[in-house]
């Protein structure tokens, strides 16, 4: 019996809905006012001691009957007294729209008559009308262009963390136009699970104007950690670490009691360690670099000794074979290393002090040269990795300062070119790995405390993308290897050194 009454309770509440017949209070629908691309609806209610708990508009295209169910709508609130009160609507397109207030009470919602609002621009105008295929770091925006007179100078649209995003942040402008249209506008290099403003922009006669703000949210990022076997060694820093023929390879460097001569090869597939043949001389802080699948390495310290020395691994018979000694037989520890066009290139690093200094290595005559110093300022613990065509090399610390910039070698001319900062701040003893073109950065220190943060560098664009951080303790003086689509991460220290394996996809 009692699930009955509510029933018909709940029934003599909808039947008075839209309706003002006996109630307590009446609404009507005033008249509509249009100022730039805001769009103003009016609406009056008189009550007669109803609590009124939320008032506002609804409007629709399609629908000639708008309400809160089939329609866009405005919420103000509670409204205590009788009134005039208004809704400011802004994006809304030049067209025909059918709009009336409403109010709601405790037991009832009651609408104005209907009105058309017929809008139509005096100038041009842009909006934006969605934001949709919204990824981990990017999205596509669609929106509309109308001129009803005159034309825009330039539109497009900016986007920002911050609310009402302007021109001088994140921006893409369309050009000129004399005629309406629609845009999809990509947008990309978007940090993932981040919310952002967003909105369009127009100049004409000379004058800047703004669409609405509009809020949306990028999804959490694909890139997936994942730990994979130790190699059960006692932790280390300063180890070097390259990857060939479908393997990684890891080995010297120092566990907290010396300096450690043992290579380490990592099978992905059986997700297995095998001791290969010691490297000549125990060390760490030492360089590695493979030139068309041949490996080099050389450099380092141990105790109070430094080393020139440099050799070739030959991974096919296990072996390791003297080279030519670093550039006029001068000793480098922590220095950053890549290899580009044939050549392997070792820049800065340390030799009592920070270095500037920058050498190739030319495997078929098996010779250093010296190249012009690296114009970023002498430091050590730097990253550096290539494409095709260029070497990057950034971060690290010299005597008196930590770097947060990077830089973009052209072997062609021996030059330097300084590019966007990376995001993360001023960072020392990160780590670097590169998958496909892109070079993926993070960890390492402050100088106040390790990072579990990671980062992705877009050299065609010459932008850095937030990603998920690693899953793991801070840690800085991690070494990293790729082999095909996967990253790995191996060892480095915060409080204690570390011996774990993570495996990145990106």
């Amino acid at each position: 019996m009692q699930r009955y009454l509510i029933f018909i309770l709940l029934i003599g509440i909808l039947s008075n809905s839209c309706t003002e017949g006996d109630s307590l209070f009446t609404v009507s629908t005033e008249e509509y006012s249009v100022s730039g691309t805001i769009t103003t609806l009016k609406g009056h209610i008189e009550t007669s001691g109803a609590q009124i708990i939320e008032h506002g508009h609804c409007w629709s295209i399609t629908e000639t009957e708008p309400n809160l169910e089939n329609s866009s709508f405005t919420a103000h609130g509670a409204l205590v007294t009788s009134g005039d009160y208004s809704s400011a609507v802004t994006g809304l397109k030049a067209t025909t729209y059918y709009y009336r207030a409403y109010g709601s009470s405790t037991t009832e919602t009651i609408y104005g008559e209907v009105k058309t609002l017929n809008l139509k621009y005096e100038f041009p105008t842009v909006y934006i009308d969605s934001v949709y295929q919204i990824s981990p770091s990017g999205a596509l925006v669609a929106g509309q262009l109308i001129i009803t007179k005159g034309e825009a100078e330039n539109f497009g649209i900016c986007w920002s963390h911050n609310a009402d995003p302007t021109t001088q942040d994140n921006n893409i402008a369309m050009g000129r136009s004399a005629t309406s249209q629609s845009f999809v506008i990509p947008i990309s290099n978007l940090d993932a699970q981040t919310n952002y403003n967003i909105r369009g922009f127009i100049i004409y006669n000379k004058k800047l104007d703004y669409d609405r703000n509009v809020t949306f949210k990028t999804l959490a990022s694909e890139n997936i950690w994942v730990e994979k076997a130790s190699n059960s060694l006692r932790p280390r820093v300063g180890a070097i670490a390259f990857s060939v023929n479908d393997y990684g390879y890891y080995g010297t460097g120092d566990d907290g009691q010396g300096s450690k001569n043992d290579i380490w090869r990592f099978d992905p597939r059986l997700n297995g360690w095998t001791q290969m043949a010691n490297f000549k001389g125990s060390r760490n802080g030492a360089f590695a670099f493979v030139v068309d699948k041949r490996v080099f390495a050389g450099g380092g310290e141990s105790g109070l000794d430094m080393y020139s020395d440099f050799y070739e691994y030959d991974y096919a018979k296990n072996i390791w074979a003297s080279r030519a000694v670093f550039y006029n037989q001068n000793a480098v520890k922590n220095a950053a290393s890549f290899s580009l066009k044939g050549k392997g290139y070792v820049v800065c690093g340390q030799f009592g002090s920070a270095l500037s200094s920058v050498y190739s290595y030319d495997p078929e005559i098996n010779s250093w040269s010296k190249k012009k110093n690296f114009v970023g300022g002498a430091r050590a613990f730097a990253v550096g990795y290539s494409t095709s065509e260029h070497g990057f090399v950034g971060l690290g610390e010299s005597e008196t300062e930590l770097f947060d910039d990077f830089w973009r070698y052209d072997p062609a001319t021996d030059e330097w070119s300084k590019l966007n900062a990376f995001k993360g701040g001023k960072r020392s003893k990160a780590s670097i790995l590169v998958l496909s073109t892109e070079a993926y950065v993070g960890l390492g220190t402050d100088g106040v405390e390790s990072k579990t943060d990671w980062y992705r560098y877009n050299p065609g664009t010459d932008s850095w993308t937030t990603l998920s951080s690693l899953p793991s303790v801070a840690r800085h003086s991690a070494v990293a290897f790729s082999v095909g689509a996967y990253g790995y991460i191996i060892g480095g220290k915060t409080y204690l050194e570390k011996t774990d394996i993570w495996q990145y996809k990106r």
